[in-house]
C-alpha cells in the first residue's frame, strides 16, 4: 500500500501538488498506512478466533445441542450489548485521524519556517500550536482507549454472569452429570474468551477503517490528477528551429482570472530569450508550460512541427534542464547532487567540466573533500551563490537542448550574479536558453525579450 501510494503521489500532476499540503502525503505514507497494517492483522486474527469458536461449538453440540444453542444465543447477546460502544470507537478513530493529520501539518510548517520563526521571535507560537494539537490528538486517543476498555470490562462482567447462569440451567433444568457439565463449562469459557478476543480485534479493525477510508479517498484524488504516462513510442524529436505557443491560456483552479490569456509567441532555437514582467504577470506559469509540467487549458504547444500532447510531455522534459530561484539540494555530496539529474552517474571529468561551465569549479576545489563535500540539508552549508552555481552545473551536466532559468539570479548579490551571467553567456549559441527575469542586467543578455503583463504578451522584440 505504501509503495503504491508513493508511486501514485509521484505521478500526480504538478498543478495538483501546487495546492496540496505535502504534510498530508507524509501522514498518509507514515501513520495512515501503519494503522491499516495493524487493522489488517486484526482482520486475520478474526478469522483465527472465528475458526476456534466454530470448533468449540461443534464439540459442544456433540455433548448437548440445547446448551450449545444457549451458548450461541448468549454470545450474540453479549456482542449486541457492546455495539453502541463500538460505534463510539469508530467515531473517535475518525477524529483521531483528522487530529493526527493536523499535527503533521503543524510539524511540517514548523521545520519549513524555523529560520523565519527565530528571526521574528515566533518560535514559542509554533511550540504552543504544536502543544495544542498534541493535546487534541491525545484527547481523542484517550477517549478511544476508554471506549475500548469499557467494552472489555462489560464483556468480562457479563461473561462471568452468563457462565453462572449457564451452570445453573445445566444443573437445575437439565440435571446434567458432573463429567459433561465440567466439559461444557470449559467449552463455554473458551467460547466466551474467543468472543472477547474477537471483540478486541473487531475494535482494532474499526479503528483502522477511518485510516483506510482516508487512504482510499486520497489515492483516488491523486489518481484523478495523474499525468498521462508516455508509451514506449512517445518521443519528441530534437529541437531544430523554434518552440511555439498558439493561443495558449491557463487557469489555476483557485483563480477566476487567467494566469495566461491567449498567448501567441515563438522562441527560436540556439538563442537566448528573456521573459520579463512584474510579479504576477504569468512568467513562472509560462516557464512551467514550456518545460511541460503544466498543460494549457486552451491552445497548443509545438516543438518545431511536433505538437506536445499530455502523453508526450514527459518525453519532452528529457530535453530540458531547469534552474529555479529556490535551489533544491538534498543532504548529500556535491557529486551525488550533480548526478541526481542524470539517468546514470557521470565520469569525474564530466562533473568538473560542468562545474567549470557554471563558474563553480574554483570554490569546489577549495572545499576539504572536493566533489565529495557534503552540502547539508537543502544545501545550507553553501552560500546562496554557491548553491545557485551547483544547480546550474547540474543542469549543464544533463546536456539539455533547452535551459530554463526562473529568476535564477534574483536573490544573489552583484558579484554572484555576475559570475552566473558570465557562465550563461558562455553557453550562448550552444543551446536554447530561456531566462525568466525582471532585472535589466539579466534581460540585457538576451537576443529576444518577451514582456508579460496580467497574463498577456505586452511587448516582444
Amino acid at each position: 500500500l505504501r509503495n503504491r501510494l508513493y508511486r501514485t503521489i509521484g505521478h500526480a500532476s504538478w498543478q495538483f501538488h501546487s495546492h496540496h499540503h505535502s504534510a498530508d502525503s507524509v501522514h498518509l505514507l507514515d501513520e495512515v498506512v501503519e494503522n491499516i497494517g495493524q487493522g489488517t492483522y486484526s482482520v486475520l486474527q478474526l478469522f483465527v478466533v472465528g475458526s476456534q469458536a466454530i470448533v468449540y461449538l461443534l464439540v459442544s453440540a456433540q455433548i448437548s445441542p440445547t446448551m450449545t444453542v444457549l451458548m450461541l444465543i448468549t454470545g450474540l447477546l453479549l456482542y449486541g450489548l457492546v455495539m453502541p460502544i463500538n460505534k463510539r470507537v469508530f467515531r473517535h478513530s475518525q477524529r483521531a485521524v483528522a487530529a493526527s493529520r493536523t499535527l503533521y501539518r503543524t510539524m511540517a510548517d514548523f521545520f519549513a519556517g524555523l529560520k523565519l520563526a527565530k528571526s521574528y521571535n515566533r518560535t514559542e507560537n509554533h511550540i504552543e500550536e504544536f502543544v495544542t494539537n498534541t493535546r487534541d490528538l491525545r484527547g481523542e486517543q484517550k477517549a478511544l482507549l476508554a471506549s475500548s476498555a469499557s467494552a472489555q470490562m462489560w464483556l468480562r462482567i457479563l461473561t462471568v454472569a452468563l457462565l453462572c447462569l449457564f451452570v445453573y440451567i445445566a444443573l437445575a433444568v437439565f440435571s446434567m452429570g458432573a463429567d459433561r457439565l465440567i466439559l461444557l463449562i470449559i467449552l463455554a469459557n473458551r467460547l466466551y474468551q474467543a468472543l472477547s478476543s474477537g471483540q478486541n480485534y473487531w475494535q482494532y479493525m474499526l479503528r483502522m477503517l477511518p485510516a483506510y477510508e482516508t487512504y482510499v479517498r486520497a489515492a483516488d484524488e491523486f489518481n484523478r490528477h495523474a499525468e498521462a504516462q508516455p508509451g514506449n513510442d512517445k518521443t519528441v524529436p530534437p529541437l531544430q528551429h523554434k518552440i511555439s505557443l498558439q493561443s495558449v491560456s491557463f487557469f489555476y483552479t483557485d483563480k477566476q482570472q487567467a494566469a495566461l490569456d491567449d498567448i501567441n509567441l515563438s522562441i527560436p532555437a540556439k538563442q537566448t530569450t528573456a521573459i520579463s514582467g512584474p510579479s504576477g504577470a504569468g512568467k513562472s506559469t509560462l516557464a512551467d508550460i514550456l518545460m511541460g509540467i503544466l498543460t494549457p487549458d486552451e491552445g497548443k504547444l509545438f516543438v518545431d512541427e511536433t505538437e506536445l500532447e499530455p502523453g508526450t510531455l514527459p518525453a519532452w522534459r528529457e530535453h530540458i534542464a531547469y534552474v529555479p530561484q529556490e535551489v533544491y539540494l538534498f543532504d548529500g555530496s556535491i557529486r551525488s547532487n550533480l548526478n541526481w539529474a542524470c539517468r546514470q552517474d557521470k565520469d569525474e571529468e564530466d562533473l568538473w567540466a560542468a562545474l567549470e561551465a557554471a563558474a563553480a569549479a574554483d570554490f569546489v576545489r577549495q572545499l576539504p573533500d572536493g566533489l565529495d563535500s557534503l552540502v547539508g540539508e537543502r544545501g545550507l552549508r553553501l552560500s546562496g551563490g554557491e548553491r545557485q552555481r551547483i544547480a546550474l552545473a547540474r543542469a549543464i551536466l544533463r546536456k539539455p537542448e533547452v535551459l530554463i532559468l526562473d529568476e535564477a539570479t534574483s536573490a544573489l548579490d552583484m558579484e554572484n550574479e555576475r559570475k552566473i551571467q558570465e557562465a550563461i553567456s558562455q553557453l550562448h549559441g550552444n543551446l536554447t536558453i530561456i531566462l525568466i527575469a525582471h532585472r535589466e542586467s539579466t534581460v540585457q543578455q538576451a537576443d529576444h525579450v518577451i514582456e508579460l503583463n496580467e497574463g498577456k504578451v505586452k511587448d516582444k522584440g
